[in-house]
Formats: structure tokens, sequence, C-alpha cells
């Protein structure tokens, strides 16, 4: 049984359950966890998401659910994003789609992280490695919710939460990797990043060029 919980979602979540609906009709249980960004009283940003989290978490370990899938609503994710996790988990407990960060434009880290308890680990700073592995399923140390499936079994050892200045998707994988859970991430799941930059609203996208991004304008 699939959860999906799509964290501060809008406007997607008819599109999410049509997907699901059309690419895995055998799972006729489903559940949706649609969270606003509408905590109180809290004005730091990583504090509202950590917050956010937990509670998707709570509510998807109260389900019979064996695999929750986060996704986030800045993500453009392709038709077969749902898929091609849930097939990604037979070979690890949390499995991640491919995408840009949204700082250091025009060149962005990836969220597929060869190591993440040191800087500069993001696989797009290693280009023949990433060309290598471009379309595979590889091994990674994380990171990221934005287009992330987790098994139950994960969930129920590791916490959402913060530790220091970093965000709780970072704590999360590097506690993953502590207590010997596989991570990997599927570089031919291609998600775009979706923000505002410099007053345009533009959608980055992992690439195999000079800056390994692509950078559109959304309308």
């Amino acid at each position: 049984m699939l959860y999906i919980g799509v964290a501060f979602a809008r406007f997607i979540e008819v599109v999410i359950r049509s997907w699901v609906a059309v690419i895995l009709p055998d799972h006729e249980e489903r559940g949706f966890h649609i969270k606003p960004d509408d905590v109180k009283g809290e004005e730091d940003p990583l504090a509202r998401i950590e917050i956010n989290y937990r509670g998707i978490v709570a509510d998807f370990l109260g389900t019979e659910a064996d695999i929750l899938v986060l996704i986030e609503d800045d993500m453009v994710v392709p038709q077969d994003a749902v898929l091609r996790l849930t097939k990604a988990l037979g070979h690890a407990d949390v499995a991640y789609g491919l995408y840009a960060f949204r700082h250091n434009l025009p060149d962005p880290d990836w969220n597929a992280h060869l190591e993440i308890d040191r800087p500069g680990y993001s696989l797009r700073r290693f280009p023949e490695a990433a060309r290598a592995s471009w379309g595979k399923v590889i091994p990674v140390k994380g990171i990221g919710f934005g287009c992330t499936a987790i098994k139950r079994e994960v969930l129920e050892r590791v916490k959402i939460e913060r530790r220091g200045a970093e965000g709780c998707d970072y704590y999360f994988a590097l506690d993953v990797d502590g207590m010997g859970f596989k991570q990997v991430c599927d570089l031919g799941l291609i998600c775009g990043h979706y923000l505002v930059y410099q007053e345009q609203p533009i959608t980055v996208w992992p690439a195999l060029n000079e800056h390994m991004c692509r950078i559109e304008t959304a309308i």
C-alpha cells in the first residue's frame, strides 16, 4: 500500500491521484496527505518544514501503508515518477528522484550526494561520474524530500528532526545512513525545480552541460 505525502501542496493533488490511478492500478488502497504550509507562530522556514514533515510521517505511520512517497509542490515530476521510485525501492530503503537545488544558480548542486557529512560531494561536482551514471539507479548518501520514496521500517526508526543549521532532510539522510539503511537515486527520474529567480519564474533541471543544469523560463 502506498501513501502519497504532498508537502505544502496547493494544486497538484488531482494530478498525483490521476497518475497513481493510471500507472499503479493494482494499488487500490492509497492514502493521500496534502499538507499546506500553515504552521502558526513559527517564522523559521526550516522549522516550518520540519513540523510539516513530522505531520505527514505521523499520519503515514497511523495507516497500514508500507511506502511513503513524498513530492513537494515546487517539483515538476514526470508521469512515471511514482512507478520509478517504488521500483527503485527494490534495491534500497530510500529512493530519490534527481533534481537540482535552487541555490547557487547558475551552478546549482544536484540532490544526489555521494557524501553529505562534508561539502562539495554532490554528484554534479564529478561530471565524468555523473555522465557515466546518467539514467541509472545508483547508491547515494541522500538527500532531499522533493521526490522521494521511503519504506515504512525506515520511518519507524528514523525521526524527522533538525539538530543544527541544516534542514531536516539532511539529518534524516545522515541518520538513515548511520543506521545501515540503503539509499539510491534514480538518475533517469529527472525532475524540475520551480522558483522565482531575479523576479523571473524559472524551472531548473539537472543536465549534462557546462553548468550541469538547464534553466527554463516558467509560464
